[in-house]
């Protein structure tokens, strides 16, 4: 509860660069985005999950791509970010009770790595 926007990013970071992420490193990223202490992550708490994630996201294609493919990718990111977050929420959010699990947060973040 109440931990800094900039702690959670650092450790979104952290446990996305991970190649096996264990439970436990899921389960601490959980809890930090968490911020009411509810044991769920309500709408606006996975908004910044999912936004940060990709920022997180547009830091590595910086690294990948040449700066104008870049740029290009990253500009359409932030231009449709809002509807990226919501549609990863639906999809998230298995049972439909407008929250996360942390079950459900864990297939999310297995889906994702996925794609890698």
């Amino acid at each position: 509860m109440g931990n800094s926007p900039s702690n959670s990013f650092s450790e979104l970071k952290k446990v996305a660069s991970q190649v096996a992420p264990t439970e436990e490193d899921l389960r601490r990223l959980y809890v930090l985005y968490d911020q009411n202490g509810d044991g769920m992550l309500q709408r606006a708490e996975a908004n910044v999950l999912f936004s940060e994630a990709l920022a997180f996201t547009q830091e590595q294609i910086k690294k990948k791509f040449s700066p104008d493919t870049a740029a290009s990718l990253c500009q359409t990111i932030n231009r449709e970010k809002n509807l990226l977050v919501q549609q990863i929420f639906q999809d998230s959010d298995l049972n439909r009770d407008a929250t996360i699990s942390f079950t459900e947060f864990c297939r999310v973040i297995q889906r994702l790595r996925s794609c890698s």
